[in-house]
């Protein structure tokens, strides 16, 4: 994890102290971690299965929002950065294909 672009920056302890303080979250398929918008300070990697990177488009009245996917995540991915680092709200969703 110390290879992601992210703690290419930062100091090797101050990295350490993140992995020692965060906490495992399992998803089933299909489950959403969180939606565009909603705030959040948290930085994630992924250990195992795959993620979507999705942009919800509301559609109107009384129609599903439809799922543009913009990006698929691997393990060893990192994401959540920008909330991170700048305080912002969530640019995308964040949901388990597998």
């Amino acid at each position: 994890l110390y290879n992601q672009e992210v703690f290419k920056l930062v100091d090797r302890s101050y990295a350490r102290s993140l992995f020692k303080d965060s906490t495992l979250v399992s998803l089933y398929p299909d489950e959403y971690l969180f939606h565009h918008g909603t705030l959040g300070r948290g930085i994630y990697f992924i250990i195992k299965g795959c993620l979507q990177v999705i942009l919800e488009i509301e559609q109107g009245d009384d129609l599903p929002n439809k799922e543009l996917v913009l990006d698929s995540l691997k393990p060893y991915a990192c994401f959540g950065e920008i909330c991170f680092l700048e305080e912002q709200p969530r640019t995308a969703s964040i949901k388990a294909t597998e």
